[in-house]
């Protein structure tokens, strides 16, 4: 419905004046079409139906605010050149986050060329006995200061690295108490340093 007629000219007057949600309902109802029609010209791959509707919603009621009765055009052309501008600007910000994340790809060749095949080996750090000395201290401090299934569940899994599920059904508890364990010893860890 692009054309305006005397009722949704008063509807458009009566809202300016009063601001009710019923009114913007029965506004933004006759032009739903005009919406789904607008909402076809695009293909958005982020964005779903909702948000884009939603959208629709924000820009019909920026158009009511701002529409004069002595423009040019109907309030229905207005409004979809504002739908339509709102939709391409969000097509482009769209784009560009495509973009940027492509430009930030690094292909494993390139990488090997600049870094050789030393970058696909295990890092293999050596440690001082200083680091030593703290990570003693550390681990002596630990079952301490966790609960004993905290420093099972933390052995199992930081040490073992087994999965959570795998650690579940060794000690034979529920998967939630093995998540609510490594919560917990995560918590106290950073808390303890």
């Amino acid at each position: 419905m692009i054309d305006d007629t005397d009722d949704i000219k008063e509807l458009i007057r009566n809202f300016k004046r009063f601001q009710t949600g019923d009114m913007f309902n029965e506004l933004f109802t006759c032009y739903r079409p005009l919406v789904a029609t607008c909402i076809n010209y695009f293909k958005f791959s982020y964005l779903d139906i909702d948000d884009l509707i939603q959208e629709a919603r924000i820009i019909c009621y920026q158009t009511v605010m701002s529409y004069q009765n002595d423009m040019e055009i109907t309030y229905g052309v207005y409004f979809k050149r504002c739908l339509l501008n709102q939709y391409h600007t969000l097509l482009r910000y769209e784009n560009a986050r495509k973009r940027g994340g492509k430009e930030k790809d690094v292909s494993l060749d390139n990488l090997l060329k600049k870094k050789g095949e030393d970058i696909l080996e295990d890092d293999k750090r050596t440690f001082g006995i200083e680091d030593f000395i703290v990570l003693n201290d550390i681990l002596n401090r630990i079952p301490n200061f966790f609960s004993k299934i905290e420093f099972k569940v933390f052995q199992m899994h930081l040490i073992y690295e087994y999965t959570p599920k795998e650690i579940s059904e060794m000690l034979k508890i529920p998967l939630a108490n093995v998540y609510n364990a490594i919560y917990r010893y995560k918590n106290k860890l950073n808390r303890m340093y």
